[in-house]
């Protein structure tokens, strides 16, 4: 799945030999992409049945075997809204409902796990609902909220949801930024732990990206060029590693990707090289260091394109987002475009 919200944004998502595309313009639309003898093909094209300009339609996309589920924050003035969609058995995807809370800009973030949904509204303080699978129905069960002072803590801003445990960045609280975790048992969602940098500082952004990869915790912080490595000692998440590429101002930690299995990280740093954007790949030892194994640039680099936006590993391919990747006749102007590269992962 690939996403690109309107003329500045991208993202993706893939599964098995599928990807998704959005493209919102103003009112947005999604894009299938099926994998064919090597070659990628568009096969369907999704739009919102009571589209509107600004929905911003494909902001964010959360996908499982069967269900689609895709984010338009800008939808009713920035309310907001999550699109359903279900997986017929003739391959194409069948429009189901719309979620709708009230609030700021619901839809922002989603993640989904088997019968799981977590979307947030993380505009100003935030808040993450918890929707379950019921039948044909998304049934909400829980909502999420640390009870922080904070006017503009962004609660919500990146999520990773993993079986029984979600986390939630809220890059803007104490103008430093937080992680929270959260775990799923027999009472519901219950706050597990609070996690800030080692080395808070004032304007950090940490938790503006998350991963779980197993046993550690990924948390990208942009503002400073960093991505922190905890580790669950069994009890508790602990502070491990922190990765950085050591240029100023490239955005590095803006994006995360992996596979547990494959032990392979993938770190965008968007505002590298006059924002033309670069990846950094690292590879997990057996004890758990990350080194660095290569560094992955667009084959003709635009200034601004911002390659590395947003990332996603499936099936030994990484997807990379260009949200601002110009078609050649546009170039001069950069009003429209975006791309996604795909790569072979190590």
């Amino acid at each position: 799945m690939v996403g690109a919200p309107g003329r500045n944004g991208v993202f993706a998502e893939a599964h098995d030999s599928s990807e998704w595309v959005g493209n919102n313009g103003e009112m947005g639309a999604v894009y299938a992409f099926h994998k064919q003898n090597m070659s990628w093909v568009e096969w369907q094209r999704l739009q919102a049945p009571d589209r509107n300009a600004s929905d911003a339609f494909g902001s964010a996309l959360a996908l499982t075997d069967s269900l689609l589920v895709v984010g338009a924050p800008g939808r009713q003035n920035g309310q907001g809204a999550a699109y359903c969609f279900r997986l017929l058995p003739t391959g194409q995807w069948q429009y189901e409902s719309p979620l709708t809370q009230s609030g700021n800009s619901f839809g922002a973030s989603l993640a989904m796990d088997g019968n799981t949904l977590a979307v947030a509204s993380p505009e100003g303080s935030g808040e993450v609902n918890i929707y379950v699978r019921n039948g044909l129905q998304w049934i909400l069960v829980d909502q999420l909220d640390p009870l922080s002072s904070s006017p503009q803590r962004a609660f919500g801003f990146s999520l990773d949801l993993n079986n029984d445990t979600l986390c939630i960045g809220a890059p803007g609280l104490n103008d430093e930024g937080r992680l929270f975790i959260y775990a799923n048992g027999p009472g519901g969602w219950s706050l597990l732990q609070e996690l800030s940098a080692p080395d808070a500082t004032t304007g950090q952004g940490f938790g503006h990206s998350v991963m779980r990869l197993g046993d550690q915790i990924i948390v990208g912080e942009p503002n400073h060029g960093s991505a922190y490595v905890f580790w669950n000692n069994g009890t508790n998440w602990i502070p491990f590693t922190t990765l950085r590429s050591g240029i100023a101002n490239d955005f590095f930690g803006a994006s995360l990707a992996g596979d547990v299995l494959a032990g392979n990280l993938y770190i965008g740093a968007e505002g590298a090289d006059n924002e033309a954007g670069k990846v950094y790949g690292f590879q997990r030892n057996n004890v758990g260091i990350w080194s660095e194994t290569h560094v992955l640039t667009e084959s003709n680099p635009e200034p601004g394109e911002r390659f590395g936006h947003v990332l996603q590993n499936r099936d030994g391919e990484i997807f990379i987002g260009a949200p601002l990747r110009s078609t050649q006749a546009d170039r001069p102007n950069k009003t429209t475009g975006g791309a996604i590269h795909i790569e072979q992962a190590f």
